[in-house]
């Protein structure tokens, strides 16, 4: 699966992110999205179309789960800030 993020900066110091998940160039079938932030889960979707949106993201650390036929297949870790989105290591 290769998964492409995007982020919008809105003008409340909040975030739009869309996450695309394909597999060999088409989307990826039984798919969902966990936003985790500060070790709280806030946010699951699963992919309908292309991508799934999440909306007024404050800023914070944040770990996306992306699971297929309900295994995990990939796990990221980044933090939204006033300067932008970095990739992390962890939460912490």
């Amino acid at each position: 699966l290769q998964t492409e993020v995007y982020v919008e900066e809105l003008e409340n110091d909040k975030a739009t992110i869309k996450v695309k998940v394909v597999n060999e160039n088409e989307t990826g079938k039984n798919i969902s999205l966990t936003l985790i932030k500060d070790r709280w889960k806030i946010f699951a979707r699963n992919l309908m179309n292309d991508f799934v949106r999440f909306e007024d993201i404050p800023p914070g650390s944040y770990q996306l789960i992306i699971e297929q036929n309900g295994f995990e297949k990939g796990t990221c870790f980044f933090e939204i800030s006033e300067d932008g989105l970095y990739e992390k290591d962890n939460l912490s």
